[in-house]
């Protein structure tokens, strides 16, 4: 319901540029995120694949969860 304010702020000559950056604003972010999702994801796959054949004294990762996968995550993150 409070997203439905910026629908009726856009009838307001005054605050109908704001809206529209905002939500211009938005949609740029999306892309960002998604840029930074891939990015996050090419290391962790590195690191994953690093550590398959080490022992736990050499590992580069740390254990957070006890899954490998979402420990190198966690760990790029």
């Amino acid at each position: 319901m409070w997203i439905k304010v910026f629908y009726w702020m856009r009838l307001f000559s005054n605050t109908a540029y704001y809206v529209k950056l905002i939500t211009q604003t938005m949609g740029d972010v999306k892309l960002f995120l998604l840029l930074c999702l891939v990015i996050i994801f090419a290391f962790a796959n590195l690191f994953y694949m690093l550590n398959i054949g080490m022992d736990d004294n050499d590992r580069a990762l740390i254990h957070y969860t006890g899954f490998r996968i979402l420990d190198s995550i966690i760990a790029i993150y």
